[in-house]
């Protein structure tokens, strides 16, 4: 009764875990769905930022073409100018002396600012370099990683598959079907758990990436309107929140596991104490099916005492009278008495018979319950 009050506890569980678990499935759905959206959204964004990289590397080219063909036209306007400023030189006077000292001085400061542009530019591209290089560095490591990973899953995967499916003496082995559901189980689980750290991660480096710059921003500049700090806010808190709804998520993933673990042990509990009092039971009943057979034996060897009996009595019968014969009286007494004491040990021995057939009936009862609650 216990166990059966139990089964019904847990298939009313059972139940209500499958509603939940089809109300998680549905929210996994339309967040994958976003998820999936996102990644769309994410990867246009991506092409049009490396189409408007192309556009503006050619527009650099561009620009420096444009900026050497200027130089060599400038130095051209100054060695004019400086032929012109000697030709004008029979005429000298104080106005003529400050306009070419100020023209030269423009003129100077024309070509340092140009020389400054070109070296930042060098250092610019050499920091692109830098960073395309330490990008390669880490997506090599990154693969390195994931191949190492991929690797040890399948060891880990061969290791428990050997280890369960087995059959080493003494442990029970798990049938082949329920460790491909736990394992169909844990892949989808893990994937899951994947996503949401994937997700977490970019949130999280999202965070990073606004605190900096508006830390950044800070720091350029301290008359910061309202309402572009109110608006980084707002954002902010959202991100926060999006990045509580997926730790909560990720913990009841990790709650309804320990809970999917729970049950299937307390199952196996259950199977094996189920299992070992069949076993039980079959041993008494072999033990009562052979004292039965024993019976029987012994009651067929009887009754074939008694009709020998029988049919010795009738000959004897048959052959001679009894009186006047004093040994054959008490031979007839005797065997009266035997006959009556015989029978009263049939009769017992029915009785025994009759026990014995409504306890093996009893057994046989109580062995087809335990195997329907099993």
């Amino acid at each position: 009764d216990g166990y059966g009050t139990a089964g019904g506890e847990e298939a009313a569980g059972g139940e209500e875990e499958a509603m939940e678990s089809d109300q998680v499935a549905e929210e996994q759905m339309q967040r994958e769905e976003k998820y999936r959206l996102e990644m769309e959204d994410r990867q246009k964004r991506l092409h049009d930022r490396l189409e408007l990289g192309k556009k503006y590397a050619a527009a650099r080219q561009q620009q420096e073409a444009l900026m050497a063909t200027n130089s060599e036209l400038q130095k051209k306007l100054s060695a004019h100018l400086s032929a012109k400023g000697a030709e004008d030189a029979a005429v000298p006077g104080a106005e003529d002396h400050n306009a070419e000292q100020s023209a030269q001085e423009v003129e100077n400061r024309y070509f340092h600012a140009l020389r400054q542009a070109s070296d930042l530019r060098a250092e610019l591209s050499q920091v692109q370099l830098n960073y395309d290089h330490i990008a390669l560095d880490m997506k090599t490591r990154l693969e390195q990683k994931q191949d190492k990973v991929r690797e040890l899953r399948e060891s880990y995967a061969k290791v428990r598959t050997d280890t369960v499916g087995g059959g080493a003496a003494g442990v029970r082995v798990v049938p082949t079907k329920l460790l491909r559901q736990f394992e169909e189980q844990e892949s989808r689980k893990e994937a899951e758990l994947e996503k949401v750290r994937l997700k977490n991660i970019h949130l999280r480096n999202q965070l990073r990436k606004l605190e900096g710059n508006l830390r950044r921003k800070e720091e350029l500049s301290n008359e910061l309107h309202l309402i572009d700090f109110e608006q980084l806010k707002i954002e902010n808190q959202t991100l926060n929140e999006k990045i509580e709804e997926r730790n909560e998520e990720l913990l009841k993933l990790r709650k309804k596991t320990t809970t999917t673990v729970q049950v299937l042990t307390h199952l196996k509990e259950k199977l094996q104490f189920v299992q070992g009092e069949n076993q039980l039971l079959k041993v008494e009943l072999a033990e009562l099916e052979a004292a039965l057979s024993h019976h029987r034996d012994a009651l067929t060897k009887a009754k074939h005492e008694r009709d020998a009996l029988r049919t010795d009595n009738l000959g004897l019968r048959g052959e001679a009278g009894l009186i006047g014969n004093n040994d054959l009286l008490r031979d007839f007494d005797r065997r009266k008495k035997e006959i009556a004491s015989m029978q009263v040990t049939l009769e017992e021995l029915k009785s025994r018979h009759l026990y014995l057939r409504e306890d093996i009936t009893e057994l046989n009862a109580r062995a087809m319950g335990v195997a329907t609650m099993g």
